[in-house]
């Protein structure tokens, strides 16, 4: 009912939905805009942090592959294979923007049920927009890195 505590926190939460879908949308628009444009040796490219190590660093990658392949596969051979730049930028870009959109989906589908739901992090409960505006907060800052420093600097 209006005015009451349950209505005031349900608003609440509805508005932080609202604000995290928002927020991964334009996060997920801006990684799109500014990668896309970047060629791969760009992208490879360091003077500090190239935008390829800011990605695998921001995105997982590598590593979580590797485990994953060691979990399902019998003594998987990971191999020596020749380094393509163009196909590593390539596979980069697309799991960078697939983690993105990932972030991105998973809050503007989530249902009533599921906003509802809770977790225990060092003792805190934590809800799903929590844990996605945690994302969200995260995405923005290596974001905001890529845009305002790593490219142009690489890009000169």
């Amino acid at each position: 009912m209006f005015g009451t505590e349950e209505y005031f926190l349900e608003f609440m939460s509805k508005n932080r939905h609202y604000k995290v879908v928002k927020k991964l949308e334009t996060l997920k628009q801006g990684y799109e805009d500014s990668l896309k444009s970047l060629s791969a040796e760009e992208a490879f490219k360091g003077s500090e942090w190239s935008v390829r190590d800011l990605l695998a660093h921001s995105t997982g990658g590598f590593y979580q592959t590797m485990t994953r392949r060691i979990l399902e596969e019998d003594t998987p051979d990971f191999g020596n294979r020749v380094f393509d730049i163009e196909k590593a930028w390539q596979a980069i870009l697309e799991r960078s923007i697939a983690d993105v959109t990932e972030a991105y989906e998973t809050a503007k589908n989530l249902t009533e049920e599921q906003m509802n739901r809770t977790g225990i992090h060092n003792g805190d409960i934590k809800t799903p927009i929590d844990t996605l505006e945690s994302w969200a907060d995260h995405l923005e800052e290596h974001f905001l890195q890529l845009r305002d420093e790593v490219i142009p600097r690489e890009q000169k």
